[in-house]
């Protein structure tokens, strides 16, 4: 891997309730809706969002790319994504997802991106 890019976002909700939505295929039309600038629609071409489906991720530049989901630990609230294809000119990409509980009703929500 030649880079990593972290993202960290808190919430005020109970690590429970974000990783009902990280931990599925809900965030991939979450972020369509959160950042339609940057991101045009994801289409689910295997799977049932479980491990071994694999998603088609559409820039809204209109390059796109594939990504496998390969693993999901809903006890440690943690999911690896790996790229697989695509336009968008990565060769290799993980992506690790993480739901942390802060306090009782507050959690963060870290992602992690290795190129």
């Amino acid at each position: 891997m030649k880079g990593e890019v972290v993202h960290e976002a808190e919430f005020g909700f109970p690590a429970s309730t974000v990783w009902e939505i990280y931990g599925s295929i809900r965030l991939a039309q979450l972020v369509v809706k959160s950042l339609p600038n940057f991101i045009a629609k994801t289409e689910l071409l295997e799977g049932d969002g479980g491990v071994g489906s694999v998603l088609l991720v559409t820039f809204s530049s209109g390059l796109d790319h594939k990504e496998k989901f390969i693993m999901t630990d809903n006890e440690k609230r943690m999911k690896l994504v790996e790229g697989i294809g695509g336009g968008s000119g990565l060769k290799k990409k993980v992506i690790r997802v993480e739901v942390i509980e802060k306090g009782e009703r507050t959690s963060i929500a870290r992602t992690t991106c290795q190129i």
